[in-house]
């Protein structure tokens, strides 16, 4: 039978919670962050920055060394700018589609 942490004990023993400023283009640095996958101290790095034409959002990535897990999330941070924009992408080629894409809840992507 397998036993379970206590996630309130585990969450006693990690001191006061890190500052985080969250300035534009600043990378906050959290150690000692829960791996969800070993249970470890691993490392979240925090960063807000504001992709024009869109809006500001927050890159987190979070890195294990005692298992390698590792975890990259966008999320939006402010308002959406006033006026959106339309973007047409014709692919000629396989290697056109090699990107990757950040976009809003509301946006839509069609692929004929």
């Amino acid at each position: 039978m397998t036993t379970f942490q206590d996630i309130g004990a585990t969450a006693e023993t990690v001191g006061e919670a890190a500052e985080i400023d969250l300035a534009l283009d600043n990378v906050n640095i959290i150690p000692d962050s829960l791996c969800m996958a070993c249970g470890a101290s691993g490392e979240t790095r925090l960063m807000m920055t504001k992709i024009p034409l869109f809006r500001e959002v927050i890159i987190s990535s979070f890195s294990c060394d005692a298992c390698g897990e590792k975890n990259t999330e966008v999320q939006f941070g402010g308002e959406t700018q006033e006026r959106g924009c339309r973007y047409r992408l014709t692919c000629a080629e396989r290697e056109d589609l090699d990107r990757q894409v950040v976009k809003s809840e509301s946006c839509r992507v069609l692929v004929p």
